[in-house]
């Protein structure tokens, strides 16, 4: 087997695994000879697989993407490689950074890898899956790439080491017979590295079990028409070939993902989630677990699943289901502290969140202390309001030229891919189940804030005819869409820290493209609701095509609309705002971002707004608020390690502001950090240096609201709302305004 057939090989287990898969190897195989040490052989195989496993000899690659990141990093990407050729959806120009722009649909050759220049992780996805749908076999994210492209220029390798090939060939082919590397064209296969001899579990295919197994499995699956592929699948994955675990689980999981890209569903939760394409990995991975668990001992399945940790020990997927096994084993204690791992490694993973959350659910009914904040209430008796009346917006799938709705704003929600009509469609249905039966199951549970803080209305307190005809099992309701949230447009000036790492501004053909995108599917669902919260991924007030949606309300058919404007203040001034002409009126309730209230830190964390410039602004908005033009002003705070220091001071700065409300949320990782910077930047995380300093400042914000509400806050006797996002907090001022002031339920 000569080093390409190896790469190739290697390459099934996944790029972002290779360094754990060296480290593997390097611990089974010792030093070869006194010229090799450890280091140059994890270098000369990374350089090696790149070189010829992963690029091709030839060194040239495609580009993806036309923007402001293109323009930054192509010229980076243009010194190690050569580009052939540029696609974009967007850009009409003919050129960038001096190569060829083309339309995707022109693509046809896929023969070299492809580097796709797009920051935005949901338009980053859809790209993925288009270019795989073209052929595409390596397609790389450019800071990945480029740090990697890094890593090789500033290798040393000699060149009689460089010709050594046949002491790397022998260390490999070592590996290699007591491994088995199982290729997929799958993206990524979590059992794709098994010994060879791992073998000592056998699974007994007797014909008892075989049927069991089929009848588990299809009760698993809602069947449709690929209810004859199922059945066929379902033999085969009782084949009498399969003698062990291992392999029945890499045909299993293979299996279920063809599946659920094919359309069919699982019981679970049969709803594509927006977090994995093209499959749904909560219905891989929990049918697995339903038909794994009882077909062998707790420890054999620790056992395994401690082997996969060590060939992967940074797989999420590995890790939430050893907590499933742990808890089944009643080891609660090591099911919290792995669980809590997996979402220290990627905060924003569903399955790893919904993990740690059932995970400490299972642990305060056992008696065992839990430091995450979690409701005191059970589930089953509430409902939210999300997917009852209200919808997201954020994107546009643009090949369909459809937006796409999600149930709430955050990216770490489910979000529930229409076709066409969305609100009365069976996602959107499924949906509203889960809100209604107590699972909540498509819900970022430990991150919404209406779950953590207490909020969700009581199913007993909801007197509205329709919703208390869903809570008697009427599936074929459709509520009334009263509520929209527009996050689609990310123009803004500002370049925050806790939000993103580069401007993002909209080109005139961007602007005409979502100005045809909303007349064609939003406006008419704009006409028809009793409030809109505007933007939340930008800047409403600089945006051409935001102020152009805010202009328009001066009409009739909009007189009994609410907005809800999320700004960051650097623009929003009287100019500004007699700009939007009788739209203006229509804004009842402005929601400003302050993250501090210091001209340094502010103007860091705000960057690169000016601090007199948002104060001057700030005195605007309270003349409106004074004059009764707005109803509601509210100070939106993102709690992260730099501002803990602040907190009450941001409080005593809203009221010199007259705000009505102030809200401080947790610091989220908008896919702009890495896993280390976010946990560093996060002091929500018991492991951070200040995570008991805001357990104290927290106290100090409690009662700064108690005093308050009881009229002997020192600092000012206006009755101001004070919502924390972030731990239990019965005092929800959201309902409290949305029926009062808003009059919106």
């Amino acid at each position: 087997m000569n080093l390409v057939d190896v790469y190739n090989l290697i390459s099934s287990v996944g790029h972002e695994e290779l360094n754990n898969l060296i480290s593997k190897i390097e611990e089974l195989f010792p030093v070869i000879g006194s010229r090799i040490n450890k280091s140059n052989i994890t270098e000369f195989i990374t350089a090696q697989y790149i070189r010829y496993g992963y690029f091709g000899e030839s060194g040239c690659v495609y580009a993806y993407g036309a923007g402001n990141m293109a323009k930054e990093n192509l010229p980076k990407l243009k010194k190690v490689r050569r580009v052939l050729t540029v696609y974009d959806q967007y850009t009409c120009a003919d050129k960038v950074c001096d190569i060829q722009i083309e339309r995707p649909k022109e693509i046809n050759k896929t023969d070299f890898p492809i580097i796709i220049f797009v920051d935005d992780f949901a338009a980053r996805r859809k790209i993925r899956l288009l270019l795989r749908e073209k052929g595409f076999k390596y397609i790389y994210y450019f800071r990945e790439y480029l740090d990697v492209i890094d890593k090789i220029s500033q290798l040393n390798i000699t060149e009689d080491f460089n010709s050594d090939n046949d002491v790397v060939r022998t260390v490999l082919d070592g590996f290699l017979n007591r491994y088995e590397i199982i290729g997929s064209e799958l993206s990524k296969v979590n059992y794709s590295a098994v010994l060879k001899s791992f073998d000592e579990i056998k699974l007994d295919f007797c014909t008892e079990n075989k049927e069991k197994l089929k009848i588990d499995l299809s009760n698993s699956l809602l069947l449709n028409e690929c209810a004859e592929q199922v059945y066929k699948a379902c033999d085969e994955l009782c084949e009498d070939a399969i003698s062990n675990l291992m392999e029945f689980s890499l045909k299993l999981e293979i299996f279920l993902r063809e599946a659920l890209k094919d359309g069919v569903k699982t019981k679970y939760r049969p709803i594509r989630m927006q977090d994995d394409i093209p499959y749904d990995m909560f219905s891989v991975f929990e049918t697995m677990k339903v038909l794994i668990l009882d077909m062998i001992s707790s420890d054999g399945r620790l056992r395994i699943i401690d082997y996969l940790l060590g060939v992967s020990e940074k797989s999420v997927y590995m890790m939430t289901i050893k907590c499933y096994f742990l808890c089944a084993d009643s080891r609660y204690e090591e099911a919290l502290e792995l669980s809590r791992k997996a979402v220290y490694l990627e905060p924003n993973n569903m399955l790893a969140n919904e993990t740690l959350y059932q995970v400490c659910i299972k642990c305060m009914e056992k008696g065992i202390k839990v430091e995450e904040p979690m409701p005191k209430y059970d589930l089953k008796d509430r409902f939210c309001w999300s997917g009852m009346n209200f919808a997201w917006c954020g994107g546009f799938d643009l090949s369909a030229e459809q937006p796409i709705w999600g149930p709430c704003f955050r990216p770490l929600q489910c979000s529930a891919l229409p076709n066409g009509e969305f609100w009365s469609g069976e996602e959107w249905k499924e949906f509203r189940k889960s809100l209604l039966d107590g699972s909540f199951k498509y819900c970022q549970k430990n991150q919404c804030p209406n779950i953590v803080a207490g909020w969700l209305p009581r199913k007993a307190d909801c007197h509205d005819p329709l919703i208390r005809n869903m809570f008697d099992g009427n599936d074929s309701v459709v509520p009334d869409l009263q509520e929209l949230h527009l996050s689609y447009d990310a123009h803004c000036n500002l370049c925050c820290p806790s939000c993103r790492k580069e401007f993002r501004t909209n080109s005139k053909e961007e602007e005409e493209k979502l100005d045809k995108l909303y007349d064609a599917h939003l406006k008419k669902l704009i006409k028809n609701s009793k409030h809109l919260c505007l933007s939340g991924c930008g800047e409403a007030m600089l945006s051409p095509h935001s102020k152009r949606i805010l202009q328009s309300f001066s009409g009739e058919e909009y007189s009994k609309l609410f907005v809800e404007l999320r700004t960051n203040v650097t623009a929003i001034n009287e100019r500004n705002w007699k700009s939007l002409g009788d739209g203006a009126k229509r804004i009842r309730h402005i929601a400003a971002s302050i993250d501090s209230c210091s001209k340094p830190n502010f103007e860091k964390l705000r960057y690169p707004a000016k601090w007199d410039i948002v104060l001057q602004n700030l005195e605007f908005i309270k003349s409106l608020r004074d004059n009764k033009d707005i109803d509601i002003l509210e100070f939106h705070v993102v709690v992260q390690d730099e501002n803990i220091d602040e907190l009450t001071g941001i409080i005593r700065m809203a009221a010199d502001f007259n705000a009505d409300v102030v809200t401080f949320s947790k610091i989220i990782n908008w896919m702009g950090m890495s896993p280390e910077e976010y946990n560093r930047r996060n002091p929500f995380i018991p492991d951070n240096p200040n995570y008991v300093k805001l357990k104290k400042v927290t106290e100090e914000i409690i009662n700064i609201r108690n005093e308050i509400e009881l009229g002997i806050w020192q600092y000012s006797k206006k009755k101001m709302y004070i919502n924390m996002h972030f731990i239990p907090d019965p005092n929800n001022s959201y309902d409290v305004i949305r029926n009062g002031p808003l009059k919106i339920r």
